[in-house]
């Protein structure tokens, strides 16, 4: 069950959101969820609607979007890992996913060909701070609804996921 907690706390009490495997964030709050799997009861219009997910092996750029996207109304789970992803939120659940390219594990091209794979229709946003001025088109051209480098200016992050939800 979720624990609701102001989000100035929780900002100051790093160790708590390392103690917890997804932040749900709303305006004013966080809610610290365990990492049990999504279920129908947990689809709810708002969700639908407003759903980001965050995969990122840093933390602090999780942390940091989190915030962000909360102040523009968005539900955000964060994962620091695409094999947490995919264990747990299925391909039924709508949503926006925002994916890091270099990550241990499963890496931005490999989770973005799985998900392309499975048939999901959840639009994706590339990130990466690689330098490299061809990423973007490779993004696109492998199935990504858009990409962005780090860093990147707020209100493109938020213009791409209103792109992506018409």
């Amino acid at each position: 069950m979720a624990q609701q907690v102001p989000a100035k706390d929780i900002l100051k009490n790093q160790k708590t959101i390392r103690d917890r495997k997804i932040l749900r964030l709303y305006p004013g709050t966080i809610d610290l969820i365990s990492a049990a799997p999504y279920n129908d009861t947990m689809k709810t219009e708002k969700a639908s609607v407003k759903q980001i997910f965050i995969v990122d092996d840093d933390e602090s750029v999780c942390r940091a979007l989190s915030v962000l996207l909360a102040t523009y109304g968005f539900t955000v789970d964060t994962f620091t890992s695409a094999e947490e992803f995919f264990q747990v939120v299925p391909n039924s659940v709508p949503g926006c996913l925002i994916l890091d390219i270099h990550m241990p594990g499963l890496d931005g091209w490999e989770t973005l060909q799985r998900l392309l794979a499975s048939g999901s229709a959840r639009p994706v946003i590339i990130i990466s701070a690689d330098k490299n001025i061809a990423l973007n088109e490779k993004a696109l051209n492998a199935g990504a609804a858009g990409f962005l480098q780090k860093p990147f200016n707020d209100q493109a992050l938020v213009d791409l996921i209103g792109k992506c939800r018409n």
